[in-house]
């Protein structure tokens, strides 16, 4: 797959960035063989917000650093 190595890396810069600032907010990031379009360019990737056994709260809370993450790794390019 074409990027899969700059979309791997950035996935975990996300993840690492988060749990540093947030311990436990990720979980680590998860390979698979579909395609989410994140053949398209690199620093492509899915961000999966909450599951079964958090609150719509929780992950609306999750926004705000999420985005602060994402901002700051996209302006490091």
């Amino acid at each position: 797959k074409p990027h899969f190595d700059e979309n791997y890396a950035f996935a975990r810069a996300l993840t690492d960035a988060l749990n540093a600032d947030t311990p436990g907010i990720c979980r680590d990031v998860m390979v698979k063989t579909n395609r989410y379009n994140q053949h398209v360019g690199d620093r492509c990737v899915l961000v999966e917000v909450g599951n079964n056994r958090n609150t719509l709260t929780e992950a609306l809370n999750s926004m705000r650093p999420l985005s602060e993450v994402i901002a700051e790794l996209m302006t490091c390019k």
